[in-house]
């Protein structure tokens, strides 16, 4: 396989957010790619985790989830679910950056 220098426009990748008495679910969102610079620039122009997370999620795997991908829907999950706008930004800059591979 050889390593391609252009990224895919997204990808998926994976998200442990917690439910209240359930515990921990693993779920599959899409997030768009930036390149260094476009990284740089979205988290100085946003001032919340969750202004973040509506930038960097172009949709989800709808196995996971009760409703269809919308930024309405997305928005309901993070006002149901406090601290997931925080989960989804650093999970997305983790998988963006290869943090997970570093071991960080």
């Amino acid at each position: 396989m050889t390593y391609r220098l252009t990224n895919d426009p997204t990808f998926v990748f994976e998200v442990r957010l917690h439910k209240p008495g359930k515990g921990v679910q693993i779920v599959k969102m899409i997030g768009r790619h930036f390149n260094d610079e476009d990284l740089k620039n979205l988290y100085a122009g946003c001032k919340t985790d969750r202004e973040i997370a509506m930038k960097v999620i172009d949709g989800w795997e709808r196995r996971y989830f009760d409703e269809e991908f919308s930024p309405e829907a997305l928005e309901k999950l993070m006002s149901e679910n406090p601290g997931a706008d925080t989960l989804i930004a650093m999970q997305h800059r983790r998988e963006l950056r290869g943090e997970l591979i570093l071991g960080n």
